[in-house]
């Protein structure tokens, strides 16, 4: 995806929405890191910003604009993050940490927009976000107990913190699947999001964009 044609997309997307006083979370991605280096933040309409990752953070230092801690989030207008694995039912995200976060943006956004460079695919595999010191028990019952395989085998810890990749069990059904993960001691956040009727899907692919 080249990187300016998805900022013009974007920055057209945001004219269309815009009020005053628009708080915004952001999401993890590439994509995502290139917006936050680019936009316009010092907008009137724009009155909080919230980031998921220490790296968006020093892009704004360094921008010398201001972000909201995550711990006073309240009413978030617009959410936006990045995926490859969407379909119409959800979408996966949440591969390289920050799960939790993210997922809670997501929980109180009125408005998500899902930026992908794919079209609708069957997600292969799905993250969790774990405390570590919980590894080889939830390792064991996802193996052992759910029949599912993990992927990672060099699991790191980040913070007291690690993620899991775990494969899809086409027999198994997702809804109940992730129920049962969730509730694991342990386990703090699944990276499956349900795409409901305020999530969009920006798709950019080649020369075609559709918003879904």
């Amino acid at each position: 995806m080249n990187n300016l044609l998805f900022y013009n997309i974007f920055k057209n997307y945001i004219k269309s929405i815009l009020k005053k006083n628009l708080v915004i979370s952001f999401g993890k991605g590439h994509f995502i890191n290139f917006l936050i280096e680019k936009f316009n933040f010092k907008s009137k309409k724009i009155k909080k910003i919230f980031v998921t990752t220490k790296e968006q953070e020093i892009i704004l230092k360094k921008r010398k604009i201001n972000f909201s801690n995550f711990h006073n989030t309240k009413n978030i207008d617009l959410h936006i993050s990045f995926s490859n694995s969407i379909n119409n039912f959800c979408f996966v995200n949440g591969y390289t940490g920050e799960l939790l976060k993210e997922k809670f943006y997501f929980n109180n956004a009125k408005k998500k927009l899902i930026i992908s460079n794919n079209k609708f695919t069957k997600p292969k595999t799905f993250p969790i976000e774990i405390f570590s010191k919980f590894i080889n028990v939830i390792r064991y019952r996802i193996i052992k107990r759910y029949n599912l395989e993990i992927l990672n085998k060099n699991i790191e810890i980040k913070d007291n913190l690690s993620t899991l990749i775990i494969k899809f069990n086409k027999k198994k059904k997702l809804p109940r699947l992730y129920n049962k993960i969730k509730k694991l001691s342990g386990v703090l956040e699944v990276g499956i999001y349900k795409k409901d009727k305020n999530t969009n899907y920006l798709i950019i692919k080649k020369n075609f964009i559709f918003l879904i």
